[in-house]
């Protein structure tokens, strides 16, 4: 749209609460609840898990880019590719996306899709 600058944003609604993220505001997560306060989660605090402190690269109020997402994508293929190639089990804290999860992905967005076209109703997600 005609000003924006990269407005992607994704929302996820559920019963009990709800998550947006904001690519112009990467580094925070908004949990919002019907009953109390939103809360703002920010990247690099200690509140986050291992997994998250792990992929942060930049220490807690330096904004992390683009570049070191796919960063973290490499390193953790690199992490079970040596597993393998070295006989040993991948480590089961490596995370990247999988084949499986790109196709899940696409179930989502078709799924997202058929909603829309049914005039936003509650479409069931089968993956």
């Amino acid at each position: 749209s005609v000003g924006e600058e990269n407005n992607l944003s994704i929302p996820v609604y559920g019963t009990k609460t709800s998550l947006e993220w904001h690519q112009e505001h990467p580094n925070e997560l908004t949990v919002k609840y019907p009953d109390a306060p939103r809360k703002i989660y920010r990247r690099g605090n200690g509140y986050v898990s291992d997994i998250a402190k792990r992929f942060t690269r930049l220490p807690f109020g330096h904004p992390e880019a683009f570049i070191e997402a796919f960063a973290n994508v490499y390193l953790e293929a690199a992490r079970a590719i040596e597993a393998v190639k070295e006989g040993k089990s991948i480590p089961p804290d490596v995370d990247y996306p999988t084949v499986e999860d790109g196709v899940l992905g696409m179930a989502f967005i078709a799924t997202a899709v058929a909603s829309a076209k049914n005039g936003s109703t509650w479409t069931k997600f089968i993956s």
